[in-house]
């Protein structure tokens, strides 16, 4: 099984290799071939290829054993021994040495046998994936599922090196039954695609955005080469409903973009104040929004919206709005949007309104079920803000039945409750009172449009 022309050292025997051996250099590439799969219950995999190459001096050879000196079988866990390339002899073959292969940690190398299609032996941990939050690349999320690789040559790095490791035979029993042979020739990698089993990470309960990737090539450091300084990368990827998209071969570095300029900035004149209201951005490192009025600096609020008091009927007003996040990078401004209070415009107070439905879906577990939740914003005929207003509502799609709630700082969440199924759920307000007050449907409206102020679909996600 061991290419022709090789001289072995004794089976049982460990060498130290020479200063002069022909090193492997074990190097991880970047992942490719992103996808984002769905699976029933709401369960989502991330899913991408991965190539291990080895860029050394010499092949990166390694064998299976079984330690008790007993016939290999396939529930066997096999210790694994690595061997170098000291020279050639007079003949032109390779003079190997061999190591017993052991981590960092003192535990040694083990092959294991899967049966499930691959039927072949797998080196157990050679290859650890992380998955983090952009922000956090250090904090990690999840772990890869796939912990066993077999090497053999099946990736070309291109460098027109010959293949020397086949998979007819690499990662199966020895003709003499005592060993599992695998490896990987100078110049060339082991692909593991995106689409065969155990490739993928489960993030079904994190929420769409950016994350790093870490994927690491030998992480106990049981083997020996070259450098252990090329076998991890980073990856930044945004993970959207959408798909997988490659936003840079790198992570970590420090924040420097800036978040989406704020959209949909209006401004709604009052007595003596303007009413500010954008649509949410999106962005996770989110830290808030400054406001501008007449070109100077305003304010910083946290929330989507803002009332500016104090104001002097018939003059003449102009915002702009700008998003911020925790690393202080601020975005374009939104607007100017501009408007002049009047005593005229909303001077009834005892009407009362829908001012903003915003819907939002949450998570619960692993097992497909899910919470779709819608928040209300109620205000008078003079856009101020309403304590204290009961709020009804119906729910139809993935929810039903009738729900209800009370405002506190003029808005009030209202629940699905926990959902077993579907991809969307109806919230209809058909109700809104307040004591010494008139609810007028008609004036219902939502500032960034994503609901017509009486009825909104908040989809699973």
């Amino acid at each position: 099984m061991f290419l022709a022309g090789s001289l072995l050292v004794p089976p049982g025997t460990v060498a130290t290799h020479s200063s002069t051996a022909l090193l492997p250099d074990l190097v991880m590439l970047q992942p490719f071939e992103f996808r984002l799969e769905r699976k029933p219950g709401g369960v989502r995999w991330l899913r991408f290829s991965t190539v291990i190459a080895n860029a050394g001096d010499g092949p990166f050879d390694v064998y299976g054993y079984e330690p008790t000196g007993a016939a290999v079988t396939s529930s066997s866990t096999l210790r694994v021994r690595q061997r170098l390339v000291e020279g050639i002899d007079a003949s032109g073959a390779r003079i190997w040495s061999e190591h017993d292969a052991i981590g960092s940690d003192g535990t040694p190398s083990t092959m294991y046998y899967s049966g499930d299609g691959h039927d072949h032996w797998h080196v157990l941990g050679l290859q650890k994936w992380t998955l983090a939050y952009e922000a956090t690349p250090n904090s990690v999320l999840e772990t890869g599922a796939k912990t066993g690789f077999c090497f053999w040559d099946n990736h070309d790095l291109g460098w027109g090196m010959p293949k020397e490791y086949s998979g007819t035979w690499a990662c199966h029993l020895s003709a003499d039954g005592t060993r599992v042979p695998m490896g990987q020739a100078v110049g060339w990698g082991d692909k593991y695609p995106a689409t065969i089993a155990g490739q993928y990470i489960d993030i079904t309960k994190y929420p769409y955005g950016n994350y790093c990737l870490t994927l690491t090539a030998d992480p106990r450091g049981e083997f020996i080469e070259k450098s252990a300084a090329n076998n991890t990368v980073r990856t930044l990827i945004s993970i959207q409903s959408g798909g997988v998209t490659v936003l840079a071969a790198s992570c970590g570095e420090p924040d420097t973009t800036a978040p989406a300029t704020p959209s949909g900035l209006t401004a709604s004149p009052a007595d003596q104040k303007m009413i500010l209201d954008w649509a949410d951005n999106t962005e996770r490192d989110l830290a808030g929004y400054r406001i501008y009025r007449d070109g100077g600096s305003l304010t910083t609020v946290s929330a989507s919206s803002y009332t500016d008091t104090g104001l002097s009927n018939g003059t003449t007003y102009c915002y702009e709005v700008s998003a911020v996040d925790t690393s202080g990078n601020e975005s374009e401004r939104a607007g100017p949007a501009c408007a002049i209070p009047s005593a005229a415009e909303g001077t009834d107070p005892a009407v009362i309104r829908v001012a903003d439905l915003e819907g939002s879906a949450a998570l619960k577990g692993k097992s497909g079920r899910w919470e779709a939740l819608v928040t209300v914003t109620i205000r008078d005929g003079t856009g101020a803000l309403v304590d204290g207003a009961a709020v009804t509502g119906q729910w139809t799609g993935a929810a039903s039945g009738t729900v209800s709630g009370t405002t506190s700082g003029g808005t009030v969440t209202l629940s699905s409750g926990t959902l077993s199924g579907g991809t969307q759920a109806t919230l209809s307000i058909t109700n809104v009172s307040a004591p010494g007050m008139t609810y007028d449907a008609a004036l219902n409206g939502d500032p960034d449009g994503d609901s017509d102020g009486t009825t909104i679909t908040v989809p699973r996600g």
